[in-house]
């Protein structure tokens, strides 16, 4: 099993950021459900667990502001996001 997790370079996993952002990474808008689609073959975590084999995987791609990247937050608001993360 594959458990895949978006990051900071995912932007196409943040259509409401995407929208406004494409333009400074590519040259036309990519499909953002196609990219999902295209992920079929693995577990993909957005703000939740899945446990396989005895192993739970929580996946959170929430980072502190940086730049116009993807799954930003303000550095006053990450840790309400992350407080949601299990222990």
């Amino acid at each position: 099993d594959i458990i895949c997790i978006a990051g900071n370079h995912d932007l196409t996993f943040q259509p409401d950021h995407y929208v406004k952002c494409w333009r400074n990474f590519h040259v036309r808008p990519l499909d953002d459900a196609r990219a999902r689609r295209g992920m079929s073959n693995c577990i993909y975590l957005e703000d939740e667990g899945c446990t396989l084999k005895d192993i739970t995987v929580y996946g959170s791609p929430w980072q502190p502001e940086f730049y116009d990247w993807a799954f930003n937050l303000p550095r006053k608001d990450i840790h309400e996001v992350w407080s949601r993360i299990p222990a």
